[in-house]
């Protein structure tokens, strides 16, 4: 039988409510999104109301703790991108990033949002070369670093989803193992995962480039291709998405937004 996950309090506020899950206590969550967004209206969304995006991590912590209130169960995303890259070994990675420095995030920069969600739209990919000396290659490439040196970086899957199982052992689930999944959720992975395995699941699963698909758009050494962060809804609420084309989701707003943590 799967473990009951302890519920933490929330706290309704005049703009907002916190949660007393541990980690996130400073953290002022807005209301969901109205309808559904891009990334440039989470963005504009969120800064509307003095806040920035949430993070996927964020995002699970809310979840685990709503109840399915608030839209907290609908398809989510925000300030999270992942970037497929070339390594010097020749095999390709996933490097995910939800950095809240408007300084160096490719979402809460809008030209910069505004760019990738153009490329998307008309391409449905976006595919850089990182040598280019724009505003874009030089954000990409200190995200690349970033993740490199915290290891939020990745090998490509052979094949889609990566999927995991949620029942735990001495060590904790296969879910909560997983790089894939720490590089996104970090130190709420067996959390989250005990609560996927409280509504009935028995495996996570995370959507995410793999390597065929990364040749098929003709990443190269070089070159990074860009793609949003999401959250999975409904009957997907097992999956964690890093390849959905900068698509429409809820988003959330976050005052004192909580550094990542592995």
């Amino acid at each position: 039988m799967p473990l009951t996950p302890k519920r933490y309090e929330i706290k309704r506020e005049e703009d907002g409510f916190t949660i007393s899950r541990p980690g996130f206590e400073n953290c002022l969550f807005s209301k969901s999104s109205p309808e559904a967004v891009t990334r440039v209206g989470a963005a504009e969304y969120a800064a509307s109301l003095q806040m920035v995006p949430t993070s996927l991590q964020e995002d699970a912590a809310v979840r685990m703790e709503a109840g399915g209130t608030d839209d907290a169960n609908l398809y989510r995303i925000g300030r999270a991108v992942d970037v497929s890259v070339v390594g010097q070994d020749g095999l390709f990675y996933n490097v995910h990033d939800d950095t809240f420095d408007p300084e160096l995030s490719l979402v809460l920069n809008l030209t910069i949002a505004e760019q990738i969600e153009k490329a998307h739209r008309e391409a449905a990919k976006c595919l850089l070369d990182r040598n280019a000396g724009s505003d874009l290659a030089r954000l990409v490439n200190l995200l690349v670093e970033r993740g490199t040196e915290s290891g939020r970086i990745v090998l490509a899957p052979q094949a889609p989803p990566v999927k995991l199982s949620l029942k735990s052992g001495e060590r904790g689930s296969e879910y909560a193992q997983s790089p894939h999944a720490r590089t996104r959720l970090g130190d709420q992975s067996q959390a989250y995962g005990e609560w996927l395995a409280a509504q009935g699941f028995e495996e996570g699963y995370v959507y995410t480039p793999t390597v065929e698909e990364l040749r098929k758009i003709g990443l190269k050494d070089g070159f990074a291709a860009i793609w949003g962060g999401g959250l999975g809804c409904d009957y997907f609420l097992d999956g964690i998405y890093g390849y959905n084309r900068f698509y429409v989701g809820r988003a959330r707003g976050v005052r004192n937004p909580r550094e990542f943590s592995m």
